[in-house]
């Protein structure tokens, strides 16, 4: 099943977060969460949203101690970004990269 998360400022969305979780039939805390995506509006690019909307969507998972992502292998700025987020390369699959952040060290 699928979830979004809309976080808006004055009425107007500024970005949008979609999510899934791997274990379909029943929520665990051993269920791995997918960030399907990440939606930001141009005018907020650069103003530190991203980093709180990571920030909100972190604390939105519980008890969950990873959760990950796949982008563009040729999307730098977005590698860039979720490796300043405490993202790690997990694996590499046709031409996109699997990066994986784990909550709880």
């Amino acid at each position: 099943m699928s979830h979004n998360l809309l976080f808006t400022q004055a009425a107007r969305v500024k970005s949008l977060v979609t999510l899934r979780n791997v274990n379909e039939n029943q929520s665990t805390e051993n269920d791995f969460v997918w960030l399907l995506s990440i939606a930001v509006d141009k005018s907020a690019l650069g103003t530190g949203v991203s980093q709180d909307l990571c920030a909100a969507f972190e604390q939105s998972l519980g008890t969950s101690s990873s959760y990950g992502l796949y982008v563009l292998k040729d999307n730098i700025r977005a590698i860039t970004f979720y490796e300043k987020m405490g993202f790690e390369i997990s694996k590499e699959v046709g031409n996109e990269l699997c990066l994986i952040k784990n909550l709880r060290e």
